[in-house]
Formats: structure tokens, C-alpha cells, sequence
């Protein structure tokens, strides 16, 4: 899976949106794995404010931001009247 994470990383290199990538080797930050809940190899977690979300999306490099994607998408949309609504 590692190419393809490269892969979507890569798409968020410019900083807007700003989405950063992270490896951590859990044989060796055991803690980290705990504090977070993981429970197999590879996992994928999204956080959000500090706050972890599961991730749910495929594990190619076009799932990673297609996923990614819908978690950035405005979840409101400003209508001016009525009628546009």
C-alpha cells in the first residue's frame, strides 16, 4: 500500500488544502497504536482537529483521495432566496 499512499500524498504537496501525511512504525511507537486503536497492518487514520476519524476509503491511491475528498467537501451551502433553496 505504501506506493499508493506516496501517491496521494503527492496531490497535497501545494498546502491548499492543507492535508499533511504521517508513517508511524507501530513496532516501535507501540503507545501511539494503543492511544488510537490499532488493531492491524496497515491502517489508515484521518484526523481532523486533532480528533481521529475511521477511514473507510480504498487503499489505492485514488480511494486515499476520493475519501479524502468527501471529508473536505463544505458540508453547507449559502442560498440567497427561497426559490434557490
Amino acid at each position: 500500500m505504501a506506493p499508493h499512499y506516496v501517491k496521494a500524498a503527492g496531490v497535497y504537496t501545494d498546502g491548499e488544502p492543507f492535508v499533511a501525511f504521517a508513517e508511524v512504525d507501530s513496532t516501535v511507537h507501540r503507545e501511539i497504536s494503543e492511544k488510537y486503536g490499532v488493531r492491524g497492518y496497515p491502517s489508515l487514520k484521518f484526523f481532523v482537529n486533532g480528533e481521529p476519524l475511521e477511514y473507510n476509503g480504498g487503499r489505492d491511491e485514488d480511494g486515499m483521495i476520493d475519501w479524502i475528498e468527501t471529508k473536505l467537501e463544505v458540508s453547507t451551502t449559502e442560498v440567497d432566496d427561497l426559490e434557490a433553496l
